[in-house]
């Protein structure tokens, strides 16, 4: 912020110009962006609230797309080729309250999975899978969805079962599987895209920095 207050809060700016714009005020962290159409999607906290929570941010007004401020968003995955979000929750009371008494990352209550269709706006709930810390999720072309908890799961039809579909690959952080095609960023922070069928490995962009590691990416058009 240029206040120097610290909070994150979202600008738009024009690629190669040096100036920009505030669109918000009233965030205190912002994890995921989502560009679409003329709106954008973000997954941040409001000042006031303790959740991470899932805002649509258009002509310059943010509204809340998942009414429970309880439900904490942390996992978010999009996926371009049916322009759908893919997301877990799991209920920040019961976590306070499990960190109160020093339960560590059994503090995590059971995972919810949504959907949400980003030009119909429509929230689906697909399923509540097992508790526990779940560090990916991720949505392929054909609607599957996969996350880990420890292991790697493949949700499909609402039923989870485990999955080696990863294990081969080095992943940090999981960007988007679109067909046989999967874009990850490896814990060297190289951005890359791996062909489950054929092998092929592809390097899109490593950060050089050294002390620095990319936190996340959004892949919006193939």
């Amino acid at each position: 912020r240029e206040d120097g207050a610290g909070d994150d809060e979202i600008y738009r700016k024009k690629c190669g110009s040096l100036n920009g714009n505030r669109l918000t005020d009233s965030l205190f962290a912002v994890n995921y962006i989502f560009p679409f159409a003329d709106r954008v999607y973000l997954v941040a906290v409001e000042n006031g609230t303790r959740a991470m929570g899932l805002f649509k941010l258009e002509n310059g007004e943010i509204c809340r797309m998942l009414k429970d401020e309880d439900a904490f968003v942390w996992q978010v995955n999009y996926n371009s080729d049916i322009e759908k979000i893919v997301f877990n929750t799991y209920s920040q009371s019961e976590f306070d309250e499990k960190m109160a008494n020093n339960m560590g990352e059994e503090s995590f209550g059971v995972n919810t999975i949504y959907e949400m269709d980003l030009e119909t706006e429509r929230i689906q709930k697909i399923a509540d899978v097992e508790a526990g810390y779940m560090t990916a999720i991720v949505l392929d072309s054909s609607g599957d969805i996969y996350y880990q908890i420890g292991d790697w799961y493949k949700l499909k039809n609402g039923k989870s079962q485990k999955s080696t579909v990863f294990e081969e690959l080095e992943i940090d952080k999981l960007i988007s599987m679109q067909n046989s095609k999967v874009y990850y960023i490896s814990y060297e922070s190289e951005i890359i895209g791996y062909d489950l069928e054929t092998g092929e490995k592809e390097s899109f962009y490593t950060l050089k920095e050294k002390n620095a590691a990319i936190n996340n990416a959004v892949l919006l058009r193939r």
